[in-house]
C-alpha cells in the first residue's frame, strides 16, 4: 500500500466505501437514463405510426362535395 501512496488500511477502506457508494449512485442514474431512452423510443414509434396512419387515411378518403363543404364551414 505504501507504493500506491495509501497511508493506512483505514484510508484504503474509506476510499473503497466511497467508491462503492459512487458506483451505486451511478447505477441508479443509468437505470433512470435507460427508462428515459425507452420512453423516447416509444414516443418516436408512436409519432411514426401516426404519420403512417394519416397517410393511409388520406389514400382511402374519398372527397365528395359534401365532405369538402364541411371543411370550408369548419
Amino acid at each position: 500500500m505504501d507504493q500506491l501512496g495509501v497511508e493506512s488500511k483505514n484510508v484504503f477502506l474509506q476510499w473503497l466505501h466511497e467508491e462503492h457508494n459512487h458506483l451505486i449512485i451511478l447505477q441508479a442514474k443509468l437505470k433512470e437514463e435507460m427508462v428515459q431512452m425507452e420512453y423516447y423510443k416509444k414516443l418516436v414509434a408512436l409519432y411514426l405510426a401516426e404519420v403512417k396512419l394519416e397517410a393511409a387515411h388520406k389514400v382511402w378518403t374519398i372527397n365528395t362535395p359534401e365532405s369538402l363543404a364541411g371543411l370550408i364551414h369548419d
